[in-house]
């Protein structure tokens, strides 16, 4: 019978051309080997399987493809965003294959987990030629005892190259890959903003050797070990080369090797979420134009991650010295002497007045102890923006402050706030709070997530941080984090009101974020004072591995520097509500509202 040709997903190969042959290297599909003995392959360019993420393609789906494709096949997936089953939880079934992007950019080819699964999987004892190049891992999540939310690698040696994995998360070990006696190879990579209980960046176990080249592992967290990398085991090694990573964070009884210039440095990410806002697709890693990752930046003369320069300027509202405003870059804005308000804020409406640039802080100062029936207005040691708390642990209850905060030149002249939160009540238990200022005109809700309120004083405060409001409150769930986080007033937004008449309303520029064992959100940026870095700007060496730190958790390093010491039970008072309750003078504060026991 004449052999009329091979079914190859939607294309009828002719069978005259070498696609039989066994050579896995000529093979374009699912050839069995009929060419006659004695028989020279000649080598075919076989054409790329190509995948869409609506399906259009040559497969469904990613896992359609490498099912059905035989070894040696470069399967390119179109750009765009893929999701659901069969476009996660990749199995390469120990396969010889290359799954690539087309564009050759991991920012244009997205493979988002969407929080259920991982990426992908390679347990079948792939080895080098086994290729997964040019794509964004997004949001994976495993649960319970699950490994690796965005890679996991078993008893494998695949080769990873100008991938981004972020936003993945892991109950157990790797947050972004996961070893078990494997090596691949993680070339010019980006891990970063990924979660787990061990190895946020990357676990290593077994007799695993991972070589780590030109990537970036940064921004991790662990909430036991091993914000960035966790050798688990003295047989664990991992080798890294022209890579930027935090020494501090790797941990473990293993061996860092490291090769030339490892670079502890921010790499300055456009935006890059919290690690423990996980899992979550959100962020852009490209870098700025200051970041070491470029190549005229570094000792490597190349590039350091998966993604090169970018954040482009957005237009924002700038202040001029005569107080009107214009929308301008920051660049432009600073040009012009003025005061940029930051990117995106839309110049109010009559113009800049004393207020403008100003912005809400959320701050919990160290060591500052609740009782029940104190008072806290006067209490938020903080001296400047920079200087604030962001970020507590623990199941202590803990006494913050709303600060208002203005450019370190500006001239405030405050004589009210509007503002309204946001947390979730099944997380975190608002205990206790009052105002600062003379009046208070809040919503019936006040404070409900959701709700809001207005503070008003009799004299403008005329320094560059008041505080405006104190609360106490507790994660319910000591080690899970959450966050309480101001909000625009629901009804009257976020502004600050000077004393004309009528009053100018300058917007809230940023509203802040505290974090319960999880990173908070800062507004400082905004307000002229420089975001600082986890490392001076100064690009050092790596030091050996006898000059490491003590293997003590991200947990265990708040816990002894910010914990509160007072834990508060069973508080049953209610906030009042109604009129009579939402206009005060500031002797009266608002009493305990009952939200359960707290832990």
């Amino acid at each position: 019978m004449r052999d009329r040709g091979l079914l190859r997903g939607r294309r009828l190969l002719p069978a005259d051309r070498s696609v039989h042959c066994r050579d896995p290297g000529h093979v374009c599909g699912l050839g069995r080997g009929l060419s006659g003995n004695n028989t020279v392959c000649t080598p075919y360019p076989c054409p790329a399987i190509v995948v869409r993420p609506d399906g259009s393609g040559d497969y469904a789906t990613i896992q359609d493809a490498l099912d059905a494709c035989a070894p040696g096949t470069t399967i390119e997936l179109a750009a765009g965003v893929f999701v659901g089953p069969g476009n996660r939880d990749l199995d390469f079934r120990g396969k010889a294959l290359t799954l690539r992007s087309q564009a050759a950019t991991p920012d244009l080819c997205v493979i988002d987990c969407q929080g259920s699964g991982r990426g992908a999987y390679f347990a079948t004892g792939e080895g080098a030629d086994s290729r997964l190049e040019g794509v964004t891992i997004a949001a994976g999540r495993v649960t319970g005892s699950g490994r690796g939310a965005g890679i996991a690698c078993v008893g494998s040696s695949p080769h990873i190259e100008n991938c981004v994995i972020v936003g993945g998360r892991a109950d157990a070990d790797g947050g972004a890959i996961y070893c078990l006696d494997s090596a691949p190879t993680l070339l010019g990579c980006t891990l970063a903003a990924n979660r787990s209980a061990r190895g946020g960046g990357l676990f290593v176990s077994g007799a695993s050797t991972p070589q780590v080249e030109r990537s970036v592992v940064w921004g991790n967290c662990a909430d036991v070990i091993g914000d960035a990398i966790y050798l688990d085991g003295a047989a664990t090694q991992v080798t890294l080369t022209c890579t930027v990573v935090d020494t501090s964070e790797i941990e473990g009884a293993g061996s860092p090797i490291y090769g030339v210039e490892v670079v502890v440095d921010d790499p300055l990410f456009c935006s890059q979420p919290s690690c423990g806002a996980a899992p979550t697709s959100d962020g852009d890693f490209t870098v700025s134009a200051a970041s070491v990752c470029l190549p005229q930046a570094n000792g490597c003369g190349q590039q350091i991650g998966a993604l090169g320069e970018g954040c482009q300027p957005i237009p924002g509202a700038c202040c001029l010295g005569d107080d009107t405003c214009i929308t301008a870059v920051i660049d432009a804005c600073s040009a012009e002497g003025g005061q940029f308000l930051g990117e995106e804020v839309e110049c109010p409406p009559n113009g800049c007045g004393a207020n403008s640039g100003g912005v809400l802080l959320v701050h919990a100062t160290p060591g500052l102890q609740y009782s029940l029936g104190g008072e806290y207005c006067g209490d938020a040691v903080i001296t400047s923006c920079g200087g604030g708390v962001y970020e507590v642990a623990g199941a202590d209850t803990v006494v913050f402050h709303v600060v208002a905060a203005f450019p370190n030149d500006g001239a405030p002249g405050l004589s009210g706030v509007s503002f309204g939160i946001d947390y979730d009540p099944a997380a975190f238990a608002l205990i206790d709070g009052g105002s600062c200022a003379d009046f208070e005109l809040a919503q019936t809700a006040w404070p409900d997530s959701g709700s809001g309120t207005a503070v008003t004083w009799s004299v403008p405060r005329t320094t560059t941080l008041t505080e405006v409001y104190w609360f106490a409150g507790v994660n319910l769930n000591p080690g899970s984090p959450t966050r309480f986080a101001l909000i625009e007033h629901p009804e009257v937004g976020a502004f600050f009101a000077d004393n004309q008449i009528p009053a100018n309303l300058d917007p809230v520029v940023c509203l802040g974020t505290l974090g319960f064992d999880q990173p908070g959100a800062w507004c400082c940026v905004t307000v002229g004072v420089a975001t600082p870095r986890k490392r001076p700007p100064d690009r050092r060496r790596a030091p050996r591995r006898d000059a490491q730190p003590g293997s003590r958790s991200r947990g265990d390093r708040l816990r002894s520097s910010r914990s509160l010491s007072i834990r508060t039970r069973h508080l049953r008072r209610r906030w009042p509500s109604g009129p009579a309750a939402r206009c005060r003078r500031p002797a009266s504060r608002l009493a305990p509202r009952h939200l359960g026991s707290a832990r």
